[in-house]
């Protein structure tokens, strides 16, 4: 627990430390616009680093998706509205009734 404006600035100075830590060791990828070929190499990439980084890819392409992810957690509104395989969530009744309006 801080107690005093001191020890607000330490914990204050502590936290950008980690967080700028943390940045050196990030990288983001933009897929859009991207030949077959470059959305090919990119999920050969990531299926590369897999197992020894953590991945969190937000994509609509569900073709690259379902060629790169363990797991699939879909979003609605701020929500997680379906975990699971892609098989399951592409078959899940809320998921294609939110995306799809069935």
């Amino acid at each position: 627990m801080i107690r005093n404006e001191a020890e607000y600035q330490h914990a204050s100075a502590r936290l950008m430390e980690e967080r700028n830590r943390l940045n050196e060791h990030r990288a983001r990828l933009k897929g859009a616009g991207m030949t077959d070929e470059e959305t090919a190499r990119t999920a050969d990439l990531l299926l590369g680093l897999a197992g020894r980084h953590s991945i969190v890819v937000v994509e609509h392409d569900m073709d690259f998706v379902h060629s790169i992810a363990r797991t699939v957690t879909v979003l609605h509104e701020g929500s997680v509205l379906a975990e699971g395989t892609m098989d399951k969530v592409r078959s899940d009744d809320k998921v294609v009734e939110v995306y799809l309006g069935r």
